[in-house]
């Protein structure tokens, strides 16, 4: 064991949050000396030897971060179905399959499901539907529901559509991410519906600064994601901290309903 490989894991057992930026310096080469402390007794230590995996952004982490969603300490679970977003590929698709049946949180589920829409198979498919259709929890079902609408499963797409049609101002935000998620055309015209939702929904007013918008709201997230999403190109320019015009509202919503398929 290298001398600095040694001086991350003291750092990690003395919690030293810091140690992330050394980590992601190292790369593949911490891998399996974080590994270990993934055994750990201590669940901050588990959780920032998670956390430092993740930092490394090597693939080779994947198989430590699946074996620590199983972690009996949620936060270490969910630390690391968030760091397998970025570094899971679909070698890993069998252990967190079984890890959506068996992992007790549902937004530990929902992270989980995610992930499997980017890096899962169309063989896996069925089987990830029969979950969807008998989840109960409603995070771990949100969660499938964009992950099988990522897939190109029609029944998740129309579900997803419906509850982003079915909820406004805060309630929708959820569905906005995971819009940003899926990012597939068949979403513009669902979101065409949200241009006319003006709720405030993020506050980004910062002191000082006076030609920022108190808040945003929820039609100009909407605007971002078709821009995004659909290549878009309008008479304005599109920033993400920038109320629109009812005036360039429209204008969106008319170009949807020309280049929408």
């Amino acid at each position: 064991m290298t001398a600095n490989l040694q001086t991350i894991m003291d750092r990690v057992r003395n919690k030293d949050y810091a140690v992330q930026n050394e980590a992601k310096k190292a790369g593949g080469s911490a891998v399996a000396g974080l590994s270990g402390l993934l055994r750990d007794p201590d669940e901050e230590v588990r959780q920032l030897a998670v956390y430092c995996l993740s930092a490394t952004g090597d693939t080779s982490a994947a198989g430590a971060l699946s074996s620590a969603i199983f972690d009996s300490d949620p936060q270490v679970a969910m630390a690391a179905a968030k760091g397998l977003m970025d570094v899971a590929t679909p070698a890993d698709a069998p252990t967190l399959k079984k890890a959506l049946g068996a992992q007790p949180d549902g937004l530990v589920r929902r992270q989980i499901a995610l992930v499997l829409g980017r890096i899962a198979s169309p063989a896996d498919l069925p089987e990830l539907k029969k979950q969807w259709e008998g989840e109960l929890d409603g995070s771990a079902k949100q969660g499938l529901t964009a992950a099988l609408s990522k897939m190109g499963d029609r029944d998740a797409q129309d579900a997803f559509k419906k509850a982003l049609a079915g909820a406004i101002g805060v309630s929708r935000l959820p569905y906005l991410e995971l819009a940003e998620y899926i990012s597939q055309p068949w979403l513009l015209k669902p979101l065409k519906g949200v241009l006319s939702d003006r709720h405030d929904v993020v506050r980004i007013a910062v002191d000082g600064i006076d030609d920022m918008p108190q808040a945003l709201r929820t039609c100009d997230l909407g605007v971002v994601l078709i821009a995004a999403i659909g290549g878009g190109r309008w008479s304005f320019q599109v920033l993400r901290n920038k109320n629109f015009t009812t005036q360039q509202l429209d204008e969106v919503a008319q170009w949807v309903d020309t280049h929408a398929p």
